[in-house]
């Protein structure tokens, strides 16, 4: 177990073989309850699990655990890799732990092509945030999910929330579409940019920057500091053009520095804010219910793709139309509709 996934200090036996599985739902729930890190770690990779016997176990402890959510604020932070997402959520989540909140990190990471596996969850990038008590730091394999959000990141949200943590923050791979995706998961979209990069890789198009919440510019400091004011000054421009976001708010734009530690209590303001600003207004409510609605449909998906797939002779057909079209004998299209088809005869 490495210290990210134990929130940093380690918490029970030291000997990571020694700490007792839980056999039950009974025991995870009153485990995660009780803000036992090394269980909800588990409890994670639960649901991260693709064996039937976990995911059915799985959906019992989320519905054990939905009555116990809700009572966060939920963050999603994007950015190209190399914008500094994890220096600031450092910097940010100490300073919340130090205001007294309770901090759990989602960090979404590229997946190995071979293994599956998160390719830098054995890292910890969050050095100072690693070593808080009230902490927990969770790396999880993006999978190949559309927008860098692994699958069960929905679900680690409720059972972090069910442990306690009061801030959620999911980091996103940042491939460019990740937005879109985390929108449908948090409260408050932050994206982070930094000088140098070019405005046509990081989303300056309408279709990208219209989901955030609020727009950081990092490393804004030393000699970087001059172009990051040029920076900010042409995208608060570019956001005052532009209509709110769907739920009324009308995007910020800050220049941050982890290194300096400046634009950090700002950003947090601008974020507290805006939860005030949705919980008076009604729309805080609304989007919860609809993610929700959005986590069924997407389960659903999931659902079906996953019994399908089980279809007597199902894989192999897949496999001989893969042949096909890689032959150019058959078109993507086609050979999908034989495929269900062949299902729902």
């Amino acid at each position: 177990m490495t210290a990210s996934e134990n929130g940093g200090k380690p918490q029970g036996p030291s000997n990571p073989a020694a700490v007792v599985r839980p056999s039950d739902l009974d025991e995870y729930l009153t485990r995660i309850k009780q803000g036992d890190r090394p269980v909800l770690s588990r409890a994670i990779t639960l649901v991260e699990s693709t064996l039937d016997a976990d995911r059915r176990l799985a959906r019992e402890l989320i519905d054990a655990c939905l009555p116990l959510s809700g009572r966060s604020l939920r963050l999603g932070v994007s950015g190209l890799p190399g914008a500094g997402k994890s220096t600031l959520l450092d910097k940010l989540g100490v300073m919340l732990v130090e205001m007294g909140h309770r901090v759990a990190v989602l960090t979404i990471d590229p997946s190995s092509g071979r293994t599956g596996g998160s390719i830098l969850g054995d890292k910890t990038r969050m050095a100072d945030l690693s070593r808080e008590e009230n902490a927990f730091i969770r790396p999880s394999p993006a999978g190949g999910v559309l927008g860098g959000v692994a699958g069960g990141t929905r679900a680690s949200i409720i059972l972090c929330e069910a442990a306690g943590y009061e801030v959620i923050i999911v980091e996103t791979v940042g491939v460019g579409q990740s937005e879109s995706v985390v929108a449908n998961l948090v409260d408050f979209v932050l994206l982070l940019l930094v000088t140098g990069a070019g405005d046509e890789l990081q989303g300056i198009k309408r279709g990208v920057i219209e989901y955030a919440h609020a727009v950081a510019i990092t490393k804004a400091d030393g000699a970087n500091a001059a172009a990051a004011a040029e920076m900010l000054a042409l995208y608060s421009e570019l956001l005052r053009h532009m209509q709110p976001t769907d739920d009324g708010w009308r995007p910020r734009v800050l220049a941050t520095s982890a290194f300096e530690n400046k634009g950090i209590k700002e950003l947090w303001s601008v974020i507290t804010e805006f939860r005030d600003a949705m919980k008076q207004s009604g729309a805080w409510g609304r989007r919860r219910k609809d993610q929700y609605a959005q986590w069924m449909h997407a389960a659903i998906d999931d659902a079906i793709r996953s019994v399908l797939l089980r279809g007597t002779g199902v894989r192999e057909r897949i496999e001989e139309l893969e042949q096909e079209v890689r032959a150019g004998k058959t078109s993507p299209l086609t050979a999908a509709w034989k495929i269900v088809r062949s299902i729902t005869a």
